[in-house]
């Protein structure tokens, strides 16, 4: 019963994560793109603390879920939904080291541009940032297909 309610609780977090970044990655990504620097920096940094309210916690979520469902699905004996939680939460991870590593900093720059005066190079700046969201929007929806196969078996 606890098993399914980790697996559960892994899956929706999962597939919120994933459905946030995929979401902003087609979406709000496009419209960024054409932006003039003024109103990319507005639009950012009214979004950026929103979105970071809204995903961070449950990707800790997830994490703390998936350990959960690794733990108490052990005695099962299921080789294979251990290695897709474990793969799952491996891929949480990945999404977390990338943000940590790529997006966090990024944001936090962004987080003081003058609207007024952006930075010249604020399509260079921002680039890496791009980059990084489609590759972590990506690992974030492998990640929901992993547990939710896991959580099929």
């Amino acid at each position: 019963m606890l098993s399914t309610v980790a697996g559960v609780s892994a899956v929706v977090s999962a597939g919120l994560v994933a459905g946030a970044l995929l979401g902003d990655r087609v979406a709000a990504s496009q419209a960024r793109a054409r932006l003039e620097a003024a109103s990319f920096v507005t639009f950012m940094q009214t979004w950026h603390p929103h979105f970071v309210r809204f995903v961070g916690p449950l990707m800790l979520i997830g994490l703390l879920a998936g350990g959960a469902w690794l733990v108490l699905a052990w005695p099962h004996g299921n080789g294979m939904e251990r290695a897709l939680i474990a793969a799952s939460i491996a891929g949480l991870v990945v999404v977390a080291g990338i943000t940590a590593t790529v997006n966090v900093p990024i944001n936090g720059q962004l987080m003081t541009w003058s609207p007024a005066a952006p930075p010249a190079d604020l399509a260079a700046r921002w680039a890496p940032w791009e980059r990084a969201h489609t590759a972590r929007a990506l690992v974030a929806a492998a990640v929901l297909v992993l547990d939710a196969v896991a959580l099929s078996l």
